[in-house]
């Protein structure tokens, strides 16, 4: 018995060691929470327009098309609770900050980052932001499990890319020669998946927490001296015809609401913009870094006077 001990403990002795060993090679992987924080900490001080947001804004706001001085601080996958977050946390970090631009999807007012496991993890842990409430340690291994197994085995085995954000911040991993073949149907699915969202029982405590979390980015640019410019990006004719109409005046409504209760509050609103063609889109709600993020950020640019 005693030896049948000593055998356990030794093995699980063994496999806490590679699970630590494997958990500090995670942490040198390349990705795009730790390169937006490097971004904010070490070019904090030449940053005067930054852009937060989710996917629409990481792939749709080239920041090479405004003036110096522009940063893309945009997270796929990131919903308003970190945006908010993320500006606090390293304001001081940014201290000549002229304006935001918040990128705004049409789902964005529904949606919350505490639904997604991996999302919490990430900001935990190359952010250092935190989800109230939540006090349980972080691990990529524990709490993401088999994704991070991959994100290991793509950059340690097989070498693979496993962020593509250029020095601005730009992610390319939306470029336009990489768009599926059959995304109007998932572009589809995914409006329909939106629309879902907007409609939810449960959802509308995360809609009333996002609406606050606007107004409270709000205040912190009011304070220090900056605009905040909410933008919402435009989709393709076959995701906007998709959207519910009801949805879509709350959320445009909402908006307006925000926007017009502060004089450096600005709504500049795209969604159903015609200059835009299918060309111009990585799929149906995400235009292509390469291709439709540079077409916009010229008429972003032009439209807010930069």
């Amino acid at each position: 018995m005693k030896k049948f001990v000593l055998r356990v403990l030794l093995f699980s002795s063994v496999l806490l060691v590679l699970a630590v060993v494997m958990e500090c090679m995670l942490r040198h992987v390349p990705n795009m929470y730790a390169f937006k924080r490097h971004l904010m900490e070490d070019e904090g001080r030449n940053i005067r327009t930054l852009a937060l947001g989710s996917s629409v804004v990481a792939s749709g706001i080239a920041p090479d098309c405004f003036p110096e001085g522009t940063y893309n601080l945009g997270v796929s996958g990131q919903w308003l609770r970190f945006h908010v977050q993320m500006f606090e946390k390293y304001q001081a970090d940014m201290p000549d900050v002229e304006r935001v631009v918040l990128g705004m999807c049409y789902h964005a007012l529904w949606s919350d980052d505490t639904f997604d496991q991996f999302s919490v993890a990430a900001h935990d842990i190359y952010l250092g932001l935190h989800v109230e409430h939540d006090w349980l340690p972080r691990s990529e291994l524990l709490s993401i499990g088999g994704r991070s197994l991959r994100k290991w085995s793509k950059y340690y085995l097989l070498g693979g890319q496993t962020m593509l954000c250029d020095s601005l911040g730009l992610d390319h991993s939306f470029d336009a020669e990489g768009r599926p073949a059959d995304w109007r149907e998932k572009a589809l699915k995914n409006v329909a998946g939106h629309n879902a969202l907007a409609q939810a029982e449960d959802r509308r405590g995360v809609y009333a927490d996002n609406v606050r979390r606007i107004r409270r980015l709000a205040r912190l640019c009011r304070e220090r001296g900056a605009e905040l410019w909410i933008v919402v990006t435009p989709v393709t004719g076959v995701y906007y015809a998709g959207i519910d109409p009801e949805s879509l005046k709350v959320f445009r409504n909402t908006l307006a609401e925000v926007a017009a209760e502060s004089a450096h509050v600005r709504l500049l609103y795209y969604l159903d913009d015609r200059r835009f063609t299918d060309d111009d889109f990585y799929d149906g709600n995400h235009l292509s870094s390469d291709v439709g993020a540079p077409k916009f950020s010229r008429i972003l640019r032009q439209d807010m006077g930069l």
